[in-house]
């Protein structure tokens, strides 16, 4: 996983993209759903552990790291 990367829950079908890491194994995370982002206690972006975020949710699209052929 790494920044840039778009996942999707898989308990709620959120979608979020992988905005950095922490220094103690966190991922920074911004939800897209409407919903969640609606709800007043809840921060956004969100951090949680790269091993919860592995568990609970799947990359669904990757940053691609490939360059442009030069013309």
């Amino acid at each position: 996983m790494q920044v840039g990367d778009i996942v999707q829950f898989t308990n709620t079908g959120y979608l979020g993209v992988v905005l950095g890491f922490t220094n103690f194994d966190g991922v920074r995370i911004f939800i897209t759903d409407e919903k969640f982002m609606c709800q007043k206690h809840i921060k956004n972006p969100t951090v949680m552990s790269s091993g919860a975020l592995k568990v609970h949710a799947k990359v669904v699209s990757c940053e691609a790291n490939t360059q442009s052929p030069s013309r």
